[in-house]
């Protein structure tokens, strides 16, 4: 496997009901949350 930028692998396991997609899926829209808050932040910084 050769590296390619600005790519990225994952390897999720999940043990419980949700499978791994479903984990990922979820887990991808806490990020995006998470970033939006950040940028809206960022907004305010020096006003």
């Amino acid at each position: 496997m050769t590296r390619i930028p600005d790519h990225f692998i994952f390897n999720i396991e999940s043990v419980g009901t949700l499978s791994s997609a479903v984990l990922f899926t979820e887990a991808v829209k806490v990020l995006k949350n998470k970033c939006r808050t950040f940028l809206a932040e960022l907004e305010h910084v020096g006003k």
